[in-house]
This record gives C-alpha cells, structure tokens and sequence, in this order.
C-alpha cells in the first residue's frame, strides 16, 4: 500500500491516521490507465 500523504510504502491497509489506503497497484497503474480511457 502506497501512503501519498508521507511518499512511503506499508505493508498494511491503514495509515498511522487510520485511514484506508488504497492499494498501489489501483493507484499507481489501474486509475490513471482508467482516466485516460474515460476522456
């Protein structure tokens, strides 16, 4: 999982907040591929 508010990867689902990170494939290679194809 890839945390975009410290630029650091974490092997577990939460951030140090709580919050559900996404995961860093969807974020990094699935979203943009989809939002290009979108437009």
């Amino acid at each position: 999982y890839f945390d975009p508010a410290t630029g650091k990867f974490s092997k577990s689902a939460t951030g140090p907040d709580g919050k559900k990170l996404p995961r860093t494939f969807c974020q990094l290679i699935l979203d943009p591929i989809f939002k290009v194809r979108s437009s």
